[in-house]
């Protein structure tokens, strides 16, 4: 039986002209449009960057299929690196997970802003008790009841990523936040053989500010 997804053409929103050097792969609930100023940044800059979209997520949400697990998405996120050559990923949140699985299948070099670490299913249901009570940052799909479930079965256990090759990796957190601080994802830097970056509180107000996504893909180029 075929896997969701498994013959899905990946949905990429491109900005700039010349093929995508950069793949941001999103948090989870976003759409590229939530990155649009991010992208519109680096094609000023002369680079061409691309957005997926996850099926099932962003301003339409939906119900993907029962047996959906993180991994479909992993794949479908592993098709559209390859479909780029050897782009520089940029992930966020779920984004940051789904990237770690694609370093440990090609070698890229990675920003990871925030990520998933591997035992976040250990604190899924608090997670899912921050967001019923009206934490900030949660999407739609995620608070709705069926929606729960779902994530529920996603399976987001699993075993720890092992980077394949040297490309440079950057695992940025910021100080001050109570669900990923720095001390929470050291370990996930370690795994990866990345340098931790341990932002001050006050660096930027989203992940998705450009500024601030800009001086950290510079950081990250100076290493390349």
């Amino acid at each position: 039986m075929a896997r969701p997804f498994e013959h899905s053409r990946p949905e990429l929103a491109v900005w700039g002209r010349a093929e995508p050097r950069v793949l941001i792969l999103p948090e989870a609930g976003q759409g590229p449009q939530a990155w649009a100023g991010v992208g519109r940044a680096l094609a000023a800059r002369g680079i061409a960057a691309a957005c997926l979209a996850y099926p099932g997520h962003g301003a339409l949400p939906w119900s993907p299929p029962p047996q959906t697990g993180l991994r479909d998405y992993a794949l479908l996120a592993a098709r559209a690196a390859g479909g780029l050559g050897r782009p520089l990923l940029v992930g966020q949140g779920l984004g940051g997970w789904l990237a770690q699985r694609l370093l440990e299948w090609a070698d890229l070099p990675a920003l990871l802003l925030a990520p998933w670490p591997t035992p976040l299913a250990a604190r899924a249901p608090r997670l899912a008790w921050r967001l019923l009570r009206g934490r900030p940052w949660g999407a739609a799909w995620l608070v709705e009841p069926a929606a729960l479930r779902w994530q529920a079965a996603l399976g987001l256990a699993g075993g720890a990523p092992r980077r394949r090759g040297r490309a440079p990796c950057l695992v940025a957190a910021r100080e001050g936040d109570a669900w990923l601080p720095p001390a929470a994802l050291a370990g996930c830097a370690r795994r990866l053989g990345a340098e931790m970056l341990a932002l001050p509180a006050s660096a930027g107000s989203s992940w998705r500010e450009p500024a601030l996504v800009l001086a950290l893909l510079a950081k990250l180029a100076a290493r390349l």
